[in-house]
């Protein structure tokens, strides 16, 4: 399988819608087991057995990085993981459904992202989209340029992950990221990576 670090922000971005939708059993089948099991100690991570199991991650490397309220009031919680086999993941949770971005994740720069979202394919019929990423330590500012040439500056909590959420009229109107560019402590630019939609 090609390695995600090679593929094009475009094929990336179907894979992970692909596997949202992929991914929503398995975390209905995770709400049943954590059901079953209602008396042990809480997880301090939000991924289930069954959807660690479902990712093949090492339990043992599972943390939570960082959780996130949408004007949807929805919930996104990230979180992070490593395969058997040594590949990293982050993982985004909520409404049910659940993305990663697994394998190379900083093979295009300091600043891996996913995208999160529901509708589309076309940007105008999606009905929710957050760009979600996790920086490395020698970020200290990342931003997000969106369609319109406008710049967001998104914190990075204290595991360095952070969210950009652009709302249905947003998204109605042709609003989406464009680019994200990623800068150390001395304002020196680290990464610029494309995040518009690929040409029809």
């Amino acid at each position: 399988m090609p390695d995600p670090g090679s593929m094009t922000a475009g094929r990336l971005r179907v894979l992970l819608s692909i596997l949202c939708a992929a991914v929503v059993a398995a975390v209905a089948g995770a709400s049943a087991v954590r059901g079953e099991d209602g008396r042990r100690t809480p997880s301090t991570h939000p991924l289930t057995p069954a959807l660690i199991q479902w990712l093949r991650l090492d339990p043992a490397s599972v943390r939570a990085l960082g959780a996130y309220g949408t004007k949807g009031g929805a919930r996104i919680e990230v979180a992070y993981g490593r395969r058997a086999a040594g590949p990293e993941c982050l993982v985004a949770l909520g409404d049910g459904s659940a993305g990663s971005a697994c394998g190379g994740l900083y093979a295009r720069g300091p600043v891996v992202i996913l995208e999160r979202g529901s509708g589309g394919p076309e940007l105008e019929k999606r009905s929710e989209l957050e760009v979600i990423g996790l920086a490395r330590p020698n970020v200290a500012r990342v931003a997000v340029v969106d369609t319109t040439g406008s710049t967001r500056w998104p914190a990075l909590n204290e595991n360095r992950t952070f969210m950009v959420e652009f709302t249905q009229a947003e998204l109605q109107d042709g609003v989406g990221p464009a680019e994200l560019l990623a800068y150390d402590r001395a304002g020196a630019e680290l990464m610029r990576l494309d995040l518009s939609e690929p040409s029809s």
